[in-house]
């Protein structure tokens, strides 16, 4: 087997290539502070777990600490990052899973709320009415033909 003398040149080519790639997937986009990079990169970690512990007791503490931010501060960047503040997003979140269930299942309307991580069935019933602007009974009631 002869040597292709192209062979280290290919090789020095797409370890450069492999290098500048991975460099641009930690490096901040134009106007973008390494601080507020860092912080949305955090921000999104802890979307992500909020999606997939919606339905435990979460508080914007918790999830601060989780992540190891000050409270106030995880605040103020999520909500520049999402639009929305915290609690906000955590009760659309579960609004929305709520209404699969209220259409999906024979559950309770208390049961529903406690799946979906409320603590109790009136501030659901209330979250649920300031979001869709009826009752989740009146919802699986308007929405109709329940599926099991």
């Amino acid at each position: 087997q002869t040597d292709d003398y192209l062979c280290k040149s290919f090789l020095s080519v797409y370890f450069q290539e492999f290098l500048l790639r991975l460099m641009r997937t930690h490096i901040p986009a134009e106007g973008q502070t390494v601080e507020s990079f860092n912080s949305n990169n955090t921000i999104q970690l802890a979307v992500a777990y909020i999606d997939n512990n919606f339905q435990s007791k979460i508080t914007l503490h918790d999830i601060a600490d989780k992540f190891h931010l000050n409270a106030s501060y995880f605040s103020k960047r999520f909500k520049t990052v999402h639009g929305i503040g915290f609690k906000e997003y955590l009760n659309n979140l579960r609004i929305t899973h709520s209404e699969k269930l209220l259409l999906e299942t024979k559950k309770s309307i208390t049961e529903i709320a406690f799946e979906c991580g409320f603590e109790n069935s009136n501030y659901f019933g209330d979250a649920f009415r300031s979001k869709n602007g009826i009752s989740p009974t009146e919802y699986r009631k308007v929405k109709g033909n329940i599926r099991w």
